[in-house]
């Protein structure tokens, strides 16, 4: 076990909640323009990805996200192969740190769910990061990080459930043309 989650299920699920909150109030605020290094599409790299929390077990090999500009922040389309008629799924990204409802009739999660108990919350720590906390029926159910590299050439996603902080899904994908 990695010395990140042996610290991570060293902490209760409310007090990385209030670590959360508490850091992103330290963070200035940041304008929807200062996403850009997020626009753009996105496809997986597998032999860079683990999926470590067992609730998926694989992704096909052109799973992409595209990611678009839009008032409120950013649209996120998921493809499960990409290119397909439209996407899988699409998630308006705001990131205000106040919870939205689940946008989508089949759920915000990749494995599904009611649309109607989900709700999640954005957080911006720079032009690079995001931060995500996802809740089912008002509980905290899941952490995400979205970060794009310094060069703008790969961005990453690391989940981690609250229940179980030390297993990790950790997607990797690359920048397309």
């Amino acid at each position: 076990m990695s010395i990140r989650s042996r610290a991570l299920r060293a902490i209760p699920p409310c007090a990385a909640v209030l670590l959360l909150f508490t850091f992103a109030a330290l963070v200035p605020a940041q304008s929807a323009n200062d996403l850009s290094a997020f626009v753009g599409r996105w496809k997986i790299d597998l032999s860079r990805t683990h999926m470590g929390r067992g609730n998926l077990t694989s992704r096909a090999a052109t799973f992409t996200f595209l990611f678009s500009k839009v008032d409120a922040g950013l649209n996120m389309d998921t493809y499960t192969e990409y290119p397909q008629p439209a996407p899988s799924r699409s998630n308006l990204i705001v990131p205000d740190g106040k919870p939205h409802t689940c946008q989508t009739s089949t759920g915000c999660l990749t494995v599904g769910g009611n649309a109607a108990d989900q709700s999640f919350a954005y957080f911006q720590i720079d032009s690079h990061m995001l931060m995500r906390v996802f809740y089912i029926k008002g509980a905290v159910s899941e952490y995400t990080s979205y970060a794009v590299s310094s060069d703008g050439k790969t961005f990453t996603m690391i989940a981690w459930g609250a229940e179980a902080p030390d297993r990790e899904n950790i997607q990797v994908f690359d920048k397309q043309p």
